[in-house]
């Protein structure tokens, strides 16, 4: 990646995750072939929180089938197929839900003329693009869960807002998505394992004592905030550097 050759030259980085900063070390730990020291990496993963006042809104519209929401790109990496083969396989079995993809790009055209033919069977799924973030917020709020399931992240955005808002998410079981999903309020699958997503998803729609235990469990998240994560930030990436310019010599002792 073309931001790799610039990045090789920073004093510190910060991870947006552990997933991300175990990455860059195995970047970082090869530049000595190149004769460069690289960059100290850290780790300070970004905060499950919108902000004030824009938590716990989850309220599951009671009209119609219950609604499943995706949140994200179309690239293949996000795994967009399987979710659309676990909800035929669901479909077929007799379950009634809405399943929702919201967001834009992505090259993955199997997985659009895939969506096509289901609802050209008359399958309630739906591509929303150019969505208000206020709209997305209360697609994301009133639906039962979240499906992300993705192969690879950096961080995995769509888990920590879906958890932010109140709504528990499916998703992938390492990397990551895995640390956000941890603190509660997910289900975590094999993402390469279609009947795992199935199974995932079959359980959430069908019992609403699990639904129930996972609201519960995001209830008690302890996720830090924006102003927490701002705090580390500084700490981990400013005060070094501050603490090497006042000693006896630029970087000494880095």
């Amino acid at each position: 990646m073309p931001y790799l050759s610039a990045i090789k030259f920073a004093d510190r980085i910060a991870g947006i995750s552990d997933t991300a900063a175990e990455e860059f070390l195995s970047f970082t730990s090869m530049l000595p072939t190149q004769g460069i020291r690289g960059p100290v990496v850290v780790s300070v993963p970004l905060p499950a929180h919108l902000g004030d006042g824009e938590t716990g809104l989850a309220i599951e519209n009671p009209g119609g089938p219950p609604s499943v929401v995706v949140v994200g790109s179309h690239d293949v990496r996000k795994n967009h197929l399987a979710i659309l083969h676990a909800a035929e396989m669901l479909w077929q079995e007799g379950l009634s839900f809405s399943l929702t993809f919201i967001g834009s790009g992505g090259s993955n055209t199997e997985f659009f003329h895939r969506l096509e033919v289901l609802q050209v069977r008359g399958r309630d799924v739906s591509i929303r693009v150019a969505v208000p973030e206020l709209e997305l917020q209360n697609a994301v709020a009133e639906a039962r869960f979240t499906v992300f399931p993705s192969i690879h992240e950096g961080y995995g955005l769509p888990v920590a807002e879906s958890l932010a808002l109140g709504t528990p998410v499916i998703t992938t079981d390492y990397g990551s998505t895995a640390e956000i999903a941890a603190g509660g309020g997910a289900v975590t699958v094999d993402p390469r394992n279609d009947a795992a997503i199935a199974d995932a998803m079959r359980l959430l729609l069908t019992s609403d004592a699990e639904i129930a235990r996972l609201r519960a469990e995001i209830e008690q998240r302890s996720d830090r905030s924006w102003q927490d994560y701002a705090d580390e930030l500084w700490v981990e990436l400013v005060e070094p550097v501050l603490t090497d310019l006042a000693g006896p010599g630029v970087h000494e002792g880095r």
